[in-house]
């Protein structure tokens, strides 16, 4: 349940992240990186390979996978 769990959260606070950093909210750009490396590195080291089964949690962490790339404008991560 982990997986699914890391998941659920990095969806959720990607998309927050993404709000704040554009609506003016005063977010300064150190936290913005800090934000960024955070998701990189916890969560994407929490989601690993992430395909463990076939059912609905591999679309959870496909879905974590392209907020985090979005939301780190990293191209590569996006793409995985």
């Amino acid at each position: 349940n982990g997986l699914l769990f890391n998941a659920w959260a990095a969806q959720s606070m990607t998309r927050a992240a993404e709000i704040l950093r554009y609506s003016n909210s005063g977010w300064a750009q150190q936290d913005i990186q800090r934000a960024e490396t955070y998701f990189k590195t916890v969560h994407l080291d929490a989601l690993g390979a992430g395909w463990v089964s076939s059912s609905n949690w591999e679309t959870s962490v496909a879905e974590a996978w392209v907020n985090i790339g979005i939301f780190t404008n990293d191209r590569s991560i996006f793409n995985k």
